[in-house]
């Protein structure tokens, strides 16, 4: 039975094992995030403000695409949707014929007014109503194309998506970037993470939250502890899968470091109470 490399992580290579106690489980370390970010817009690179092996924060600035256009076009849509004088003009002639339409029927109440003329007052009303409405729709789609224009501007910078470090920089200020072009390369160490393919025979024996150590060439441990337990046995290798996450704040252990978990960690790992 082989193990199998399905996903970011550290990843243990499983023996052929009638008990995982059995053998020692190798593993490499890898990224919990590992992301290409790419140009979401076809326009020209105006800065890159971040070098190889940076640390960044989620949401630090990584490229900047040339947003002159698009910035115009965004202020363009943002006077229109502020734009209320012709909204208020309709505002004030509806009043004016509300006004009158009412004058016009307490008059034919009376008797000195005619019957044609409460209606044309009233048509003049409900024409200055529809003026109005007509307006306040418009004003409506006005604030509407501002927040698409604004949203489209704001595809212009591409920002870390987590807290991570830089590892390749594809980009340089003054290059044209087309659309899904990628920019840079972002990884996540801290934590990392460990898949282990476990013989199906130990299903049952682990639990979330238990952990167990792992050994690096140079001797170092990493305790690693369990976050997942896949509910599905592989009926291929069987074999079920088991994820782990080791904190790395410090960013003692880089990424791709071989690890090994030792016979007794696993066997007090899957033992049976």
């Amino acid at each position: 039975m082989q193990g199998r490399i399905t996903r970011t992580g550290l990843i243990i290579l499983a023996g052929a094992l009638a008990c995982p106690a059995e053998a020692e489980l190798r593993g490499t370390t890898r990224p919990a995030r590992d992301v290409s970010l790419r140009a979401p817009v076809d326009a020209r690179i105006a800065e890159v403000p971040v070098a190889e092996s940076q640390a960044v924060d989620a949401g630090a600035v990584l490229v900047r695409l040339d947003d002159a256009v698009q910035r115009l076009r965004a202020s363009i849509a943002r006077q229109r949707a502020e734009a209320t004088g012709r909204l208020e003009e309709l505002r004030v002639a509806h009043r004016l014929e509300t006004g009158k339409a009412a004058r016009v029927r307490e008059s034919f109440d009376t008797g000195a007014a005619q019957e044609w003329e409460v209606l044309e007052a009233d048509a003049r009303r409900d024409a200055a109503a529809a003026r109005l409405t007509a307006a306040e729709e418009e004003q409506h789609q006005a604030a509407a194309e501002h927040a698409l224009e604004a949203a489209v501007l704001e595809r212009y910078t591409v920002a870390a998506p987590f807290d991570g470090t830089v590892v390749t920089v594809d980009a340089e200020a003054g290059d044209h970037a087309t659309r899904d072009a990628v920019l840079l390369r972002l990884v996540q160490t801290d934590p990392l993470e460990l898949v282990v393919y476990f013989p199906a025979g130990a299903y049952g024996t682990l639990r979330a939250g238990e952990t167990v150590l792992a050994v690096a060439p140079d001797g170092s441990t990493a305790e690693a502890t369990i976050a997942a337990i896949d509910p599905v046995i592989d009926a291929g290798s069987d074999s079920f899968r088991v994820v782990f996450t080791l904190p790395n704040p410090d960013g003692r252990l880089p990424a791709g470091v071989p690890m090994t978990l030792g016979d007794a960690e696993v066997e007090r790992l899957t033992a049976v109470d």
